[in-house]
């Protein structure tokens, strides 16, 4: 299951906006420093990037069946970090939804990730000014290879391997308790749970997860511009 390439999409604002909103920051107080990340440990290795503290799931028709799931295995992420998912509407397109202030989980069947991959999370994170605001997961696009479709054991490793990225976790490769852990690259049936060092994980990333509001989107919506785009996560 290796990782999407790495991209970074640059996001642009307004010139007027940016304006104001400097005029702003200048005026209030002074931004907090940035939080220190937590550390890997031992069974896990987190993301420089924190995850929403919660997400609405969309998930496209093409993996309609799949969505009692999905649901499930977001309810074992929800126990473990405190994170929240919540069904959404059916996504109408297979891409995620990268407008509005709503962080986003779209789940699809289909040929979307890199070769030889059989399921992958592809993130996206809100520009911000504030360092706070800054390096947030807010919208994903969870997507299975339709051979999954037919091999129920493996797809519930998947859906728990890739929403584990969704909220920041990265690839732990090395064994842990003489087992290989959930986040490990290559899944195996067998992973029908998270194991003790992705149970560590998720508690880690729990404590880093932000509110779903954006402050900077909200004071550019607050002076009629549009909200700067988000952004691919390498």
């Amino acid at each position: 299951m290796r990782p999407s390439p790495r991209q970074v999409a640059r996001s642009a604002t307004a010139a007027a906006a940016v304006a104001v909103l400097a005029i702003l920051a200048a005026c209030s107080a002074a931004p907090r420093a940035p939080q220190p990340q937590p550390p890997s440990g031992p069974g896990y290795r987190l993301t420089e990037w924190a995850p929403s503290s919660s997400f609405v799931v969309r998930v496209h028709p093409s993996a309609g069946s799949l969505t009692d799931e999905v649901m499930s295995a977001a309810a074992e992420v929800t126990a473990r970090s405190g994170i929240t998912f919540t069904l959404g509407p059916p996504a109408p397109t297979p891409a995620p939804d990268l407008v509005g202030s709503t962080p986003e989980i779209t789940v699809v069947v289909g040929a979307y990730c890199s070769a030889g991959a059989i399921g992958c999370a592809e993130m996206w994170g809100q520009w911000g000014f504030r360092p706070e605001e800054r390096h947030v997961i807010r919208d994903v696009r969870l997507s299975v290879v339709p051979a999954m479709l037919d091999d129920a054991a493996t797809r519930r490793a998947v859906l728990l391997h890739e929403l584990g990225h969704a909220v920041g976790l990265d690839h732990h490769s090395e064994t842990f308790e003489a087992r290989r852990q959930v986040m490990n690259p290559y899944v195996e049936p067998t992973m029908s749970q998270y194991r003790s060092g992705d149970d560590a994980g998720l508690a880690a990333t729990g404590t880093r997860a932000r509110p779903a509001a954006d402050p900077a989107a909200a004071l550019l919506q607050l002076f009629g511009a549009t909200p700067p785009p988000a952004r691919r996560l390498p």
